[in-house]
């Protein structure tokens, strides 16, 4: 969910382009016919609620309590549509297809919605109607950003604000962290400062603004132009805005985004240290030491975002239970305090105070949120009676920036276009038409329902094949949900007690009894044959004469490599050959070596081909080791490589760090990619050894479990089998020989080499293929291992670091020995932790 709240966010700062075509009227909606005050119905009812993955992940726990607790509601979910771009046209088709939807609510739409008809139930006489109710739990200001002064559109489980955040490195801010009213002319100061900080190959960017308005409101603002009502758009002050923003632009000091950009694009570019200062909502997830937190431009528009709101479908036909529903996850606590950005808050006062809200922020952001909570919400009418001038400025800046425009012409052309818009005619909305939700209703139960619980994979993917396989199976139906991995390994006995059979990363509790033993089933089908199997695969799954899994994948460590610039790397390569060659490239915007998505993965690699040893397990207690020689050398060189040879400047990949690099715009002679796809014309050869000639473990990857308490072992057995014929559905290399063979007809070149290397240790019974890992063992956190390596490449000192590190995690160890929870632990080791 919060990859479509960034998406949403994104399209609220266009302006008039989130309620159509740019330059044109509001475009009439198909809407809903506003229901009637809502009646308290009773009886038996089923209420549905949109959800995506990530919502199922969060909100499925709740949903399943609420209805223990409600034995009169039934709740469905509903898979969350996809390809709607259109905010409002969002909103109007979620309103048809479930009685509860879950998505941010913005200024534009709630404006739209108060001239034209809402597709969302007025909340108000529900609110007044609950007396357990209490509106003051939420923070002063919250409920009005759902209304419209007349009629509550949503409930708020989050507030949203665009904080500014600025690189130390770059911008000298500080002065600035406690003052509760931060003006443009600071911003523009500083980011001008900024420029002055650059090499030869990437400028620095002074400001980089979200969309090019959050720069045209906050200077307008200052200059005296708030309400551009009535202000021509060739009065002297705007045109005099125009044109310091513009040169602004050219000198680097202020950035607008191109045609080409992405949200993931310009999230990189946000934290490739190469940023002075920028808006909170392109640092989703990083709270690195290098960034500063400031309360935004007071009054500017982009200061306030909604965040996640619950609404109710005008057309639900059970509003009472609806609203329960809403307000009992609305009280709840907040199932995703490590995914809240930097300016998320809790809309609640009493679940910030249950999770720790304020805890766990870092001080400059604690202290920027309340700051920016004290202000009363920006004025709605004032932003929609500008907007479009404000889209005018915006345009000036991305035609100065991209299509190297002077300020005089950008200007020309932007007021052309606004004074052509204003000449056509606005569309008048369609009358509004009734709608009818689209809610499961109960039917005719199928003989059997299957539930499969997964971990790891698409669902998505998996729910086609499952529903393909039931449809061939009369009277049989399967519900694929995502199933939850709270610690660092999946428990498999509590899926095995809610799940008929589910997918998840084999661990070393594969042999636990409540899994239910496959060698019957095995033996009985003609088709499928244990030994298809190599041995070192299928032995962890065995205990005895059973069977109580079947692995479906198996990682091979290997790195990729673009065969027409460099020669495929000799079998018994090293390390230290991996450098060699990618220092040797040519540079300029090629680079030698890539590890895109999270570089933790790819330090993971490099430490176990070290042979670097991290921790040990002694006597049954993990005891770490990351100050010691051999991790401090190892990391060392994994270090310069990422900083001579990559385009890669921080550690993505860890509590509070966790900005996804999408590696799909570099080009590089090496690449590794744990779990990702290669960019075509890749070809793969195994990860490099160390000096004494250890690689990374072969690991095995998803498995499939069937629970001995299950009544549907026919059926599930029948999905696992095909699950195991697979080639495209898992990471990695199909477990079963005969489907890798067609696998690898289409893997990249080499990949063939590759598995036929790996074959001999697959197929020895002590392969030892799930031995014991620190990277996957709960009781111990490479938090600090990572945080000492992101500082590091940022110009920390290792040695101190990793001192630090090794400090912290052991406090980490000694906490979860003792009994303690993995927050709980993190917290107290260090306080800091996740900033």
């Amino acid at each position: 969910m919060r990859h479509r709240a960034l998406a949403t966010i994104a399209c609220a700062a266009l302006l008039s382009a989130c309620l159509g075509p740019q330059g044109q009227g509001e475009a009439p909606l198909d809407l809903p016919t506003p229901a009637p005050a809502p009646t308290i119905d009773q009886g038996p009812a089923t209420i549905s609620i949109m959800l995506d993955d990530f919502g199922k992940d969060a909100y499925g726990p709740l949903i399943d309590r609420f209805m223990q607790e409600h034995p009169d509601v039934h709740v469905a979910i509903v898979d969350w549509p996809e390809n709607l771009d259109n905010v409002v046209e969002q909103h109007a088709e979620q309103a048809k297809l479930a009685d509860i939807s879950i998505a941010a609510i913005l200024p534009t739409a709630i404006s739209f919605w108060h001239k034209n008809g809402s597709p969302w139930l007025d909340l108000r006489p529900l609110m007044l109607a609950d007396a357990s109710f209490d509106a003051s739990d939420f923070y002063t200001g919250t409920l009005d950003i759902a209304s419209d002064g007349q009629h509550m559109y949503a409930l708020p489980s989050e507030r949203t604000f665009n904080l500014l955040v600025y690189n130390r490195k770059l911008a000298d801010l500080s002065a600035l962290e406690e003052n509760g009213h931060i003006r443009w002319s600071d911003v523009a100061s500083a980011a001008r400062q900024a420029t002055t900080h650059h090499d030869d190959k990437t400028p620095i960017v002074g400001f980089l603004d979200d969309m090019g308005v959050f720069a045209t409101q906050a200077a307008l603002k200052e200059a005296g132009l708030s309400d551009l009502t009535n202000t021509p758009i060739d009065d002297p002050t705007f045109e005099a805005v125009a044109n310091d923003l513009a040169d602004m632009v050219r000198s680097h000091a202020l950035a607008v985004p191109n045609e080409k950009d992405t949200i993931d694009g310009r999230i990189q570019q946000a934290t490739s240290g190469k940023v002075a200062i920028m808006l909170s909502t392109l640092l989703h997830g990083d709270s690195s030491d290098n960034f500063g937190y400031l309360p935004n431009v007071a009054d500017g528009y982009a200061t306030e975002r909604s965040g996640s709101s619950f609404m109710i479908s005008s057309g639900t036909a059970h509003p009472k239970q609806a609203w329960d529903l809403i307000a009992y996850l609305s009280r709840s606590e907040s199932p995703s305090l490590e995914f809240m950005g930097p300016g998320t808050v809790p809309a609640r006062r009493s679940v910030a105070e249950r999770i720790g809200f304020w805890q766990s922020r870092r001080p400059d952001q604690a202290r920027a949120i309340r700051t920016m909570l004290s202000r009363p919400p920006a004025d709605i009418s004032i932003q929609m009676r500008s907007r479009r001038k404000l889209f005018l400025l915006s345009q000036v800046l991305w035609l100065v920036q991209n299509k190297g425009y002077s300020n005089q012409r950008a200007l020309a052309e932007a007021q052309a276009s606004y004074e052509r818009d204003q000449a056509e005619p606005t569309s008048t909305p369609l009358p509004t038409v009734v709608i009818a939700v689209n809610t499961p209703q109960p039917t005719a139960v199928a003989a059997r329902r299957v539930r499969v619980g997964e971990i790891g994979m698409d669902r998505q993917a998996l729910a086609a094949l499952a529903q393909g396989f039931a449809q061939r199976q009369p009277g049989l139906s399967m519900d694929v949900e995502r199933a939850s991995m709270a610690s660092g390994a999946p428990d498999l006995p509590a899926l095995a007690a809610k799940y008929d059979c589910f997918i998840a990363p084999a661990s070393a509790a594969i042999t636990t009894p409540e899994l239910l033993d496959l060698q019957p089933l095995l033996a009985a089908d003609p088709a499928f044959h244990a030994d298809d199997y190599p041995t070192g695969v299928l032995a962890p799954f065995q205990g005895g004469a059973a069977i109580r899994g079947l692995p479906l994948s198996v990682a091979l460590p290997q790195l990729g490599y673009r065969p027409e610039r460099v020669a495929a790397p000799a079998q018994g390569w090293t390390l230290g050959d991996l450098r060699q060659q990618a220092h040797a490239q040519p540079g300029g915007a090629a680079y030698g070596f890539a590890a895109p998505g999270y570089q933790t993965f790819f330090l993971q690699a490099w430490l176990e081909a070290s042979g670097a040893q991290v921790a040990a397990l002694e006597q049954g207690r993990v005891t770490p080791h990351l100050d010691a020689p051999d991790v401090r050398e190892a990391l060392a060189d994994a270090l310069s490589l990422l900083r001579e040879d990559s385009p890669h400047r921080a550690v993505a990949g860890y509590a509070g760090h966790t900005s996804y690099e999408d590696g799909a715009q570099y080009d590089a002679a090496f690449w590794y990619a744990d779990g990702e796809s290669m960019p075509d014309g890749m070809a793969v050869a195994a990860f490099p050894a160390g000096a004494g000639g250890t690689r990374p473990r072969v690991r095995l990857g998803l498995a499939f479990f069937i629970s001995a308490r299950s009544a549907n072992t026919d059926a599930c057995w029948g999905l696992g089998r095909t699950l195991s014929e697979q080639t495209a559905l898992f990471d990695g290399y199909p477990a079963r020989r005969s489907v890798a063979q067609a696998f690898l007809s289409a893997a990249p070149q080499g990949s063939a080499q590759l598995y036929a290397a790996a074959l001999p240790q697959l197929e020895r019974a002590d392969a030892a293929l799930l031995a014991w890992d620190a990277f996957d063992d709960p009781r111990i956190d490479m938090y600090w291992l990572y945080r000492a390596a992101d500082r590091a490449l940022q110009g920390g000192d290792l040695r101190r670091e990793l001192a630090e590190a090794q400090a912290h995690t052991q406090a980490y160890v000694d906490c979860a020995a003792g009994g303690g929870q993995p927050r709980q632990c993190a917290a107290q080791a260090d306080p800091s932790y996740g900033q």
